[in-house]
């Protein structure tokens, strides 16, 4: 299945490229895609995601906000920025046109990237040059410039080389984070501790210092997106739908829903498929788990 964004570009004709990830970042780099967006006083809506994201926007005609759903805050955004987990949902805002390269990273990315300390990015994009700015040189203006898109990406994939560490990640929250998202999120936290051997608290302590969220916050995303993916498929009663994304009962999912979304699960119903972010549908894979992202 397609995600949405592409839906959405090939409906405008508007320009999306997906380019493979090099093996030696397939550990940490989900997928590297590049688009050009082109309409004016426009928006896209990222939905709840568990994984971080880097942005590199260029050719910027105008200026790009971003809006918290839930809280309706409105602020301008960065034109190169790492992105944190969305918890809820964000409306992004172009007054013109731009092109993007956007680099998913799988959910324990936080762990190996350089200088990411203090605390995890959650509903916050971060502008990367106060991070990274011995490592961005020119890169900036080298986007700008004239080049192929295939010369700007071999950019992207030279400068995330250098800020990946070699730390290694506990493999039993890599297979943790695979069997959350295989069970979309159903699954009990008493039950993953469980299968992948450690206790309750032992995966939780790994998960905040490895991924940023707890397994249940990470379970609740994967819910949502689960319920959203339902809702985009068929026309169920809410009540079903909120049964079938493991939901113990519609109030329960409504509220959790809303929490996330900043709407509620009516609401997003009522959104054209085309108003939709692809972020959150991608499919990637975690030790050959696929997941709906």
């Amino acid at each position: 299945m397609l995600p949405l964004s592409l839906h959405r570009l090939t409906e405008k004709n508007m320009k999306f490229k997906s380019y493979a990830v090099p093996k030696q970042l397939i550990d940490v780099v989900d997928y590297i895609y590049l688009n050009e967006h082109d309409n004016k006083n426009d928006y896209n809506l990222a939905l709840p995601n568990p994984r971080m994201c880097l942005v590199f926007t260029y050719n910027l005609d105008g200026t790009l906000f971003e809006q918290n759903m839930a809280t309706n805050i409105k602020v301008k955004s960065h034109e190169i920025a790492i992105g944190g987990f969305i918890s809820q949902s964000m409306k992004y805002i172009t007054t013109k046109k731009f092109s993007a390269i956007i680099v998913g990273l799988k959910p324990w990315a936080k762990f190996v990237l350089k200088d990411l300390n203090g605390d995890f990015y959650l509903n916050e994009n971060i502008d990367m040059n106060t991070v990274y700015s011995k490592y961005m040189g020119s890169l900036k203006n080298q986007l700008n410039d004239d080049g192929s898109d295939d010369q700007k990406i071999a950019l992207i994939i030279s400068f995330l080389k250098k800020i990946f560490t070699q730390r290694t990640v506990n493999s039993r929250v890599k297979q943790a984070v695979g069997i959350i998202a295989s069970t979309q999120g159903k699954i009990k936290i008493e039950a993953l501790s469980k299968e992948v051997a450690y206790s309750k608290r032992q995966l939780n302590r790994l998960f905040k210092i490895q991924v940023g969220v707890s397994p249940k916050e990470m379970a609740k995303m994967y819910s949502v997106q689960h319920s959203i993916s339902i809702m985009k498929k068929e026309t169920l009663p809410m009540v079903d739908v909120a049964y079938d994304a493991g939901f113990f009962d519609q109030t329960h999912f409504i509220k959790t829903f809303k929490s996330l979304c900043g709407i509620t699960p009516d609401t997003f119903k009522k959104i054209k498929p085309t108003e939709l972010s692809g972020l959150a549908f991608k499919n990637v894979n975690v030790n050959s788990t696929s997941l709906y992202m």
